[in-house]
């Protein structure tokens, strides 16, 4: 893929993440292709944070964080999920969510879209 978008939120404080993955989790879930596997993950998952971390910064994230960065899986209609990235923000509890799709039950606390020219990490 040529590009994407990430649809970033800033919402109230989060204090409960069931069933967000940390960075390391995350990439496990692609131990079923060996280590290269894995390694393969944890690239896709960083491609997925780095922009993620700048829609953040737009939205107005401090650069800290108190939780996170959690990942959470998408469904897509493609072999693998996508993945989304949460980050709860020190301060005052802000938690930024970044979502390959946008989520309409979240939209009012809608930050902006994201869009990138990068791939969504394939190899």
């Amino acid at each position: 893929m040529s590009g994407r978008e990430l649809h970033i939120y800033s919402l109230p404080p989060i204090d409960l993440f069931q069933g967000a993955l940390t960075m390391t989790e995350a990439a496990l879930q692609g131990e079923c292709w060996g280590p290269k596997g894995v390694a393969r993950q944890a690239e896709a998952l960083i491609d997925q944070l780095l922009p993620a971390l700048d829609g953040f910064r737009e939205a107005g994230w401090e650069g800290d964080y108190s939780e996170g960065p959690f990942f959470f899986a998408v469904p897509r209609v493609e072999v693998e999920m996508a993945w989304g990235v949460i980050v709860k923000q020190n301060n005052n509890g802000t938690t930024f969510v970044a979502s390959p799709y946008p989520f309409p039950w979240l939209e009012q606390f809608a930050a902006g879209v994201l869009r990138s020219a990068r791939g969504e990490g394939e190899g």
